[in-house]
């Protein structure tokens, strides 16, 4: 049986984050900032940026090195509580 510890990733691999937020000077920046204290060896050469068909919103798809689900589930808590963020995916 499992326990809820136990995981499908095998660490470290990358791993795909998308972050939507709404279309602002410095959105990408920022994110990237936040990302680089949870994996410091990312840098946005790692980082897709695609806009909402409107212009209104941003989508990033950042792909982190994944070292344990700790990590990840940090990333994940600062990325959702930051102001500048709609949805984390």
């Amino acid at each position: 049986m499992a326990t809820p510890t136990d995981t499908l990733i095998e660490y470290p691999s990358d791993f795909p984050i998308k972050i939507m937020g709404v279309m602002q000077d410095g959105f990408a920046e920022t994110m990237v900032e936040v990302v680089t204290r949870h994996d410091p060896d990312f840098h946005a050469g790692k980082m897709e940026m695609r806009p909402s068909s409107k212009g209104t919103y941003l989508s990033l798809t950042v792909t982190v090195v994944a070292t344990s689900r700790e990590q990840l589930d940090n990333l994940y808590r600062e990325l959702s509580s930051h102001p500048m963020v709609k949805v984390v995916l």
